[in-house]
């Protein structure tokens, strides 16, 4: 871990109780950057993953949305 890093990873786990184990950076060069809509499901992140989010540099808009119940036999969608 970078020095800088190691510090804010140290600084998360104090303040959460969690231990993390790995880091994912994004690049936003300009406003037109972005990331959309996922899903942080990947089975290595286990089967609930706690997930820490800092953001540096140019303002984004953090959205987060729950995820609608997988659908069932019988379930109607509509979409016009």
């Amino acid at each position: 871990w970078h020095p800088v890093l190691r510090t804010l990873k140290d600084q998360i786990e104090e303040n959460t109780g969690h231990t993390f184990n790995s880091l994912l950076c994004n690049l936003y060069r300009n406003e037109k950057d972005s990331v959309d809509w996922h899903s942080d499901d990947e089975p290595s992140l286990g089967r609930c993953p706690v997930i820490a989010s800092l953001s540096f540099g140019a303002t984004r808009t953090f959205e987060m949305r729950r995820k609608p119940p997988p659908e069932e036999n019988g379930d109607y969608t509509y979409v016009e």
